[in-house]
């Protein structure tokens, strides 16, 4: 069975916030039985934590999506992002930008490729060969396409629920303006109130106790990245991308167009979309969140089978 490590990684010049800067997360270690496939990189949306990506309740199995793609042979690397969580959280939020957090994600994925070549991160398989591998949720995916776009880091990268045009639902397509209301939480934070976006997030399917587990894990986000909400923020960024992309969407999702998505990654020659039968934006609630995860794990493998021995 994979095991759980609390990590942290030194981001301060990276974030440039004049102030120490760390990025907390849990590396998911596959059984050391398995081949190591390679590193995926997990980001989570606004109001999450890397908890979204490891959710365990007890009488619910299956929802941990960090745990499910370890067992698949993957080193996962689940992040807070900066300003939230267990991750530097500065005293005003304003600070925390967008590209602050492309640079902090970046930096981590760097350290982790040194880490796998030093053999400071135990692999079954030679560095050299290894994918590292992004994969961002909502705001996450947002911050991954920043990251990849600016700093080339990762070999392929997953952009699931954000759309390069707008965000629909939460912003105005014209004006940009936002649509919920926002609750003050100290000094350049905010949040909403989670139980407000329960139709756009889960399907009637979804238990009532993951819905509330989910809820009860969601944190206040820095103003700063707001600007994720802004209208075409990342298509400059995804334009530049070459690697492989995934696009990911629920049936009942952020992008006004799924299909109209691919457009923005015209430089990679390996673009793929999927659509999640049955999901709201909150993909790994969905019922078929297995299939989707073991759907990202395949396809993980079919575009860096280059790097295999």
């Amino acid at each position: 069975m994979p095991q759980r490590h609390a990590i942290q990684f030194c981001v301060t010049a990276a974030a440039g916030l004049g102030v120490p800067a760390y990025i907390a997360a849990t590396r998911f270690q596959p059984d050391p039985s398995q081949p190591t496939r390679g590193v995926v990189v997990l980001v989570p949306g606004g109001g999450f934590t890397r908890r979204y990506f490891d959710l365990e309740i007890e009488g619910y199995q299956n929802y941990s999506a960090a745990m499910q793609l370890a067992g698949h042979g993957w080193i996962v690397v689940a992040i807070d992002n900066l300003g939230t969580g267990e991750s530097t959280i500065p005293a005003d939020g304003e600070q925390v930008t967008l590209d602050r957090c492309a640079a902090a994600l970046a930096e981590v994925i760097l350290q982790l490729r040194s880490q796998l070549k030093s053999g400071e991160l135990p692999a079954t398989r030679a560095a050299s060969t290894l994918p590292v591998v992004g994969v961002g949720h909502s705001l996450g995916a947002c911050i991954i396409t920043l990251a990849q776009g600016n700093y080339a880091c990762c070999d392929a990268v997953g952009v699931l629920g954000y759309s390069c045009r707008y965000i629909v639902g939460a912003v105005d397509p014209e004006t940009g303006e936002r649509l919920r209301k926002r609750e003050f939480c100290g000094s350049g934070y905010n949040r909403t109130t989670p139980s407000s976006q329960r139709e756009r997030f889960y399907s009637e399917q979804v238990p009532k106790a993951i819905i509330e587990a989910e809820e009860a894990a969601r944190v206040p986000m820095p103003n700063g990245l707001a600007e994720a909400l802004v209208p075409g923020r990342s298509a400059a960024a995804a334009a530049r991308i070459e690697v492989p992309v995934l696009l990911a969407f629920g049936e009942r999702d952020v992008s006004p167009n799924p299909y109209d998505e691919t457009r923005y990654f015209h430089r990679s020659k390996d673009v793929t979309l999927l659509i999640l039968n049955g999901a709201g934006h909150a993909h790994n609630s969905a019922p078929e969140r297995v299939v989707f995860w073991d759907r990202i794990s395949n396809w993980i493998v079919g575009v860096t089978d280059r790097h295999w021995d």
